[in-house]
């Protein structure tokens, strides 16, 4: 088991994507502004691995900040001008060490379910409409964010690319099967952020009727799941697999409720009412 982790992190360090905008002006040479319905932002500028300027957006908000173990809604307008020229967030997470055994560190916070764009300059210039690619980034259900892979190689092409994060380890995925905590949270946050990317990508240039999805290890399995579900039914057009499916033995959770308790349990949390369970896991 040790030996399979570890090959998952070696394999998805060696990916690098790409990026792509539309509705975009420049304040200055380094200072790409763009506005959707929620509100105007700015950016900044990348390179891609040919030297390719890339109008890049981080952090954008596609959700309210969530509340623990509940399903996420759409992000609100904000006032003003939203800096978006620096990725900043992740959701909340420990990291594992080398031996898979021990976690080295915890980051994060709630207020984490933001997008990134990366749209090549001259295709803004020209006011292409380009395909559109978004990553759903790997970490075993337990770690990574919506920019740990970039899209330096991608974008020497004409696309733009979207990233994001959802939520992972337990905020994302224990549950009890009930209101007190849905199942399934963080592929809602997908859905939520595909739903955003058709509202929006067309204020970045992209087409939100040639909408691939990638996905990389666990990051994979979810894409699986969701061109398996009816609720992301017409929110993308097709889809790249790498090391993982829906079927694969470690994508599933065999007694979800049972092994949430079992976490409770190590926190000190009541386990006979699922409510008073998730309450108390609120607090943590």
């Amino acid at each position: 088991m040790r030996n399979f982790w570890l090959f998952q992190i070696l394999q998805f360090t060696l990916f690098c994507f790409i990026i792509v905008h539309a509705e975009i002006v420049l304040k200055d040479e380094e200072t790409p502004e763009a506005t959707i319905p929620n509100g105007k932002m700015f950016g900044s500028v990348r390179n891609s691995r040919s030297g390719r300027r890339l109008y890049s957006f981080f952090d954008i908000p596609y959700a309210k900040p969530p509340e623990r173990f509940a399903l996420a809604e759409p992000a609100e307008n904000w006032e003003g001008v939203l800096d978006a020229s620096m990725s900043k967030s992740q959701c909340p997470q420990a990291f594992p060490g080398l031996q898979m055994d021990t976690m080295i560190g915890y980051d994060g916070s709630d207020d984490c379910l933001h997008a990134n764009v990366y749209v090549p300059e001259d295709a803004v210039k020209a006011k292409k409409t380009m395909p559109v690619v978004v990553l759903i980034h790997p970490g075993m259900f337990v770690f990574g964010y919506g920019n740990m892979l970039r899209p330096t190689y991608l974008l020497d092409e004409d696309f733009v690319f979207v990233s994001f994060n959802y939520r992972i380890g337990a905020l994302g995925f224990l549950t009890t099967n009930d209101d007190a905590a849905p199942p399934n949270r963080g592929l809602h946050d997908q859905i939520l952020a595909l739903k955003w990317v058709q509202n929006n990508i067309a204020h970045f240039g992209g087409d939100p009727t040639k909408v691939t999805l990638i996905g990389v290890s666990a990051g994979a399995c979810m894409a699986h799941m969701l061109m398996l579900s009816p609720l992301s039914a017409g929110l993308f057009s097709s889809a790249i697999l790498h090391s993982g499916t829906a079927l694969s033995p470690w994508a599933i959770e065999k007694h979800p409720v049972k092994t949430a308790q079992g976490f409770a349990a190590e926190l000190k949390c009541p386990t006979t009412s699922n409510a008073e369970m998730i309450e108390c896991l609120k607090k943590v």
